[in-house]
């Protein structure tokens, strides 16, 4: 063999050498690139998992976790009592005052239950209540009904995405808990300064505004219940509960609003005229006195005793016969 084959054969075998170290090379880097897609996969699978389960976890806080319900409320309702019917100048006829001395007398039947459901969003609650206030004011102050209001968020998508119906009833149910004497002012406010339908309406600030304009005394308290959203969260859930119905106490369900119950009945007259909401008040009043007083016990019959019978007259006793004489003995002649 010459000394260049010889070397020919050495080039070969190197050149071999190097393409089977780099081979290996490749190998090992492959291995470890497809060790490393693994780990990053692996992290990354972890991370996801923790997202999830922090994502559950917070939900299913969320959801255990009761929404916070404002004072006042009974079955989803802001009770309005005798104190708490002043309305405000703006309505024109400022403090209500009694329009007559209260009876000392003991009523004759309990009063009559009004209960409310309106958004302040919709254009016919409105109508009632700028109409009815003074009305539903006086009923209260004489003591012929109780009155509760419901506010409801039908309408939350119908203002520009602000969602101001949601925000006027979250901001009214503020109110019900910091100045519940205050509430049946407020709702006659937002009612007068309704916006229209797809208007932004007023801002969040704007609310807490014109409620502290009535003389709400904590503002700062106030400020940020309304801010915060605090009530909003019961808002939606008391709007879903009086949709799916039924509602407390009665068969009947949210249709149209608003929707006015007299004793559970729906009102049915004119939305503007105070006179018929009387009738219809004074008519259940009648129903309810009816239906609850006690029958009149009928009067005791005293039979006339018949009279004594006479008792009979001894029959007269007969005349003893008198004794029959013994005739006298004959003398015997003497001899």
């Amino acid at each position: 063999m010459t000394n260049d084959d010889h070397s020919e054969l050495e080039s070969t075998e190197q050149r071999q050498a190097v393409r089977a170290k780099a081979q290996r090379v490749q190998a090992a880097q492959k291995r470890w690139r497809a060790v490393r897609v693994s780990i990053l996969i692996v992290l990354a699978l972890a991370v996801v998992a923790a997202i999830i389960v922090a994502v559950t976890l917070v939900v299913s806080s969320a959801a255990t976790k009761p929404a916070p319900v404002p004072a006042n409320v009974v079955d989803d309702g802001v009770q309005i009592g005798a104190s708490a019917v002043n309305l405000p100048t703006s309505a024109g006829n400022g403090t209500l005052t009694p329009t007559s001395a209260p009876s000392t007398a003991a009523p004759t039947t309990a009063p009559v239950s009004v209960v409310i459901y309106s958004d302040y969003l919709d254009a016919k609650a409105a109508t009632f209540q700028t109409a009815n206030a003074r009305q539903l004011a006086q009923l209260v102050s004489d003591g012929a009904i109780t009155l509760s209001y419901h506010p409801l968020a039908t309408l939350a998508h119908k203002s520009n995405g602000t969602k101001y119906s949601l925000r006027a009833s979250g901001a009214a149910a503020c109110v019900a808990s910091y100045a519940p004497d205050l509430f049946f002012a407020y709702s006659y406010e937002l009612m007068l300064k309704q916006p229209g339908l797809d208007d932004d309406g007023p801002t969040d600030e704007d609310l807490a505004d014109l409620a502290i304009a009535l003389g709400i005394a904590n503002q700062d308290g106030l400020r940020t219940c309304i801010a915060n959203a605090t009530y909003e969260p019961w808002v939606k859930s008391a709007t879903e509960r009086a949709v799916e119905g039924p509602l407390p106490g009665t068969k009947a369900a949210i249709g149209e609003l608003p929707l006015v119950l007299i004793n559970g009945v729906p009102y049915v007259g004119s939305l503007d005229q105070p006179a018929e909401l009387l009738q219809a008040v004074m008519a259940a009043e009648s129903k309810a006195y009816f239906e609850t007083a006690s029958p009149s016990p009928s009067a005791t019959v005293t039979p006339t005793p018949e009279p004594t019978p006479a008792p009979e007259a001894t029959p007269a006793t007969e005349a003893t016969p008198a004794t029959e004489t013994t005739p006298p003995t004959e003398t015997t002649p003497a001899g």
